[in-house]
């Protein structure tokens, strides 16, 4: 089978490799899918290593090509969503079973395979927002606008979200935000106060910068939580006290290893029930043999993409 291999740094070569065996508890996928992460972007960069050559890609939809003896639920020929099946960029990728979910049938392939994010902001929308909330979300990459979504899924009355890219606000209204704001002209802090009469009860971070959790960390209300979905590379401080005087909560969106599948769940009957909306996220589908042309857009050219779908 084909599969695009990362060499090294900024470095992806598509080689044939032998089609992956699966144990007892797994199927196999033929990927149909599969979506650039921000995780994918960091080991392109070498902001964090692996050895190479490495496969990579871990956003998956695909069809079962084969079912291991103990799996129970799926059958060859159906439609599937991973939670993670790494070496994505592939033809073929094995799959635990407990982390997979069939794929709802109003959803496509290369849209769907951004749900694999989906289960977090479930998860983060879940333990934070109640109804009538007004929530903040900042940073409106794919991540960010699956948090807006799942924040008026569970409720909220009112999202506020913020970015410094055009389309990204632009999408993020399309898909319910009923505020947006331009960090780079505006004050998100005074701004998200104002709409929200004087502090958000949950300030949701997508961004994985500093100066995004700050801004949610001042942006919320006495007694209101900061829920963090993006990967943070760098040590960052919390001042404790400060945090105590305002009552603050604080959590990862991030499951443990036992709730995926139950997240994962979550995730797809919101799908099934239309309550999410993946086509606006999808900037663009391209062949495996173009993936570094991928990379290149994604990195390049952030005001113009979203999220990138690799097509084996």
């Amino acid at each position: 089978m084909r599969a695009a291999l990362q060499i090294g740094v900024g470095q992806y070569e598509v080689r044939e490799v032998p089609v992956p065996e699966v144990d007892k508890g797994q199927c196999l996928i033929q990927v149909k899918a599969c979506t650039i992460c921000g995780t994918d972007v960091k080991y392109f960069k070498g902001l964090a290593q692996l050895g190479w050559p490495s496969p990579m890609g871990h956003e998956v939809t695909g069809i079962v090509a084969k079912v291991g003896s103990a799996v129970r639920g799926f059958k060859e020929g159906d439609r599937v969503l991973s939670r993670m099946a790494w070496g994505g960029f592939a033809e073929y990728v094995p799959s635990d079973a407990d982390l997979l979910v069939h794929l709802p049938e109003n959803v496509g392939f290369e849209a769907g395979a951004i749900a694999q994010m989906l289960p977090l902001a479930v998860r983060g929308a879940e333990l934070s927002v109640r109804r009538g909330h007004r929530v903040l979300v900042s940073g409106l990459g794919g991540a960010g606008l699956m948090c807006v979504q799942a924040s008026k899924a569970y409720g909220a009355a009112e999202v506020i979200a913020s970015d410094p890219f055009d389309l990204r606000r632009s999408v993020a209204l399309e898909v319910g935000a009923d505020v947006v704001i331009d960090p780079i002209h505006e004050d998100v802090v005074e701004r998200a106060r104002s709409e929200s009469d004087g502090g958000v009860d949950v300030a949701m971070e997508a961004a994985g910068m500093e100066p995004s959790f700050r801004a949610c960390e001042q942006a919320i209300r006495v007694g209101g939580i900061v829920s963090i979905y993006g990967t943070h590379l760098a040590p960052m401080s919390v001042n404790l006290r400060e945090w105590e005087a305002k009552c603050l909560q604080l959590h990862m969106m991030a499951e443990p290893r036992q709730e995926k599948p139950m997240w994962l769940r979550k995730a797809a009957g919101l799908l099934a029930a239309g309550k999410i909306d993946l086509d606006p996220l999808l900037s663009r589908a391209m062949p495996l043999e173009e993936i570094m042309d991928a990379f290149r857009w994604v990195i390049d050219r952030p005001g113009e993409v979203i999220k990138v779908a690799i097509v084996p």
